[in-house]
């Protein structure tokens, strides 16, 4: 069984942290009272396998428990192969998403200064805490679904003090060909989730269907982003809407062509 197996905190950053009894976990700040606990950083809560810690001690380290500056110690869990957005269940509250997998290496941190080693940068991951609760030693961990909707990228923040790096989720866009009676109709860039009712949606507001009885037959290749919709009738989509349209996301819709050849055809519009 996944579990916890110590919660660790430090009253500063860079030192190792001292396990405790339970911690609490805060909604989108981290472990209360831990240094690294910050509500305008992605890595609010540091994981790290028991399994790791082991590697180093057989290699002759007297190392433990937040050694590493980790907050959480697991077991049972191969933590790096978690892709960021996972969910991660501790306990009967707790919610996590991962949002780093490792980080840089630095110099000045405890362990490193002490053995000329660390190991958190190459097998540590980090988190945001999406539902708080109480965390403790022996609380079980299940891994949920990857979030495919968003991702993390990376942020310059410009105010009046002057500039700041961050990370922030973000929505994944997502290409989408809508094939119509064997025609190619459109590509939509799209969230990358519910491509039936996107397609099916798109279809009726451009007027190509009137009633879901017309449709026959819908395929979806997700991984290549294809939505096949066949329907009773079979009939082609009229000549004039069948030049090869992308059809771009934002506030209101622009509509980017193929070809040059495609944009020639087109009105100009006056504003």
């Amino acid at each position: 069984m996944a579990k916890i197996i110590a919660v660790c905190k430090s009253e500063e950053k860079g030192t190792r942290k001292k396990a405790v009894a339970e911690g609490i976990l805060k909604e989108d700040y981290g472990l209360v009272g831990d240094a690294h606990a910050d509500c305008c950083t992605h890595r609010q809560v540091s994981l790290l396998a028991m399994e790791s810690i082991d590697k180093m001690r057989r290699l002759g380290f007297e190392v433990g428990p937040g050694d590493f500056a980790e907050n959480l110690t697991t077991q049972g869990v191969e933590l790096m192969s978690l892709p960021v957005g996972t969910k991660i269940s501790v306990g009967k509250d707790v919610l996590l998403e991962v949002t780093q997998i490792g980080k840089e290496c630095h110099s000045g941190c405890a362990i490193y200064q002490e053995i000329g080693k660390c190991i958190m940068p190459r097998e540590g991951i980090f988190a945001r805490v999406t539902h708080g609760g109480c965390v403790r030693a022996g609380d079980q961990i299940k891994i949920g679904k990857v979030d495919k909707e968003t991702e993390t990228f990376p942020i310059l923040k410009f105010t009046e003090k002057g500039s700041s790096s961050t990370e922030d989720i973000v929505a994944k866009e997502f290409p989408l060909i809508i094939i119509l009676n064997n025609h190619e109709l459109v590509t939509l860039l799209c969230s990358p989730a519910n491509l039936k009712y996107l397609a099916v949606g798109f279809l009726f507001s451009e007027g190509f269907l009137k009633s879901k009885d017309e449709i026959k037959k819908i395929m979806v290749d997700d991984r290549r982003g294809v939505v096949w919709v066949e329907t009773e009738k079979g009939e082609e989509p009229a000549d004039e809407v069948l030049f090869e349209r992308f059809i771009t996301s934002g506030c209101g819709r622009g509509t980017s062509f193929y070809s040059a050849a495609d944009a020639q055809g087109q009105v100009k519009v006056e504003s």
